[in-house]
């Protein structure tokens, strides 16, 4: 290990970084120095080619996409993501497709969905996996 790296913390692709800052995204690290843990797209800035991007930012833990023209196929890009425990995706177009692919997701432990078609069932079902 070399000495600017941090054992358990793989390093995010600063081009992505800079990719998603330029469309406006917002991607929080708790301190200046680390690594992105939460980002948000603000709904008149998605496209869901941006989620490509995700996987390059190893720490992300939460997402905001509530409001955005996020897609229940969308949401695939994102069950790759090790560390990502929480999504928002309130007043989406999400349904419990969406959530069953979420089900893929081995850390997600939380999904905001007010406002969308997704059912009390499918919630019940996700949370029984966690």
């Amino acid at each position: 290990m070399n000495s600017s790296s941090v054992a358990g913390v793989e390093v995010d692709s600063k081009r992505h970084v800079f990719l998603l800052a330029r469309v406006g995204a917002r991607l929080l690290k708790r301190k200046a120095d680390q690594m992105v843990y939460a980002m948000e797209i603000k709904p008149q800035r998605f496209r869901p080619e941006l989620l490509k991007h995700l996987v390059h930012l190893p720490n992300l833990e939460q997402i905001q996409l509530s409001g955005t023209s996020v897609s229940d196929a969308d949401l695939k890009a994102l069950v790759q993501l090790p560390k990502l425990i929480a999504i928002g995706l309130n007043q989406t177009f999400i349904s419990d497709q969406g959530i069953e692919v979420l089900t893929q997701s081995t850390s997600l432990r939380t999904i905001q969905v007010e406002g969308t078609q997704v059912s009390s069932q499918a919630m019940e079902a996700f949370q029984r996996t966690r």
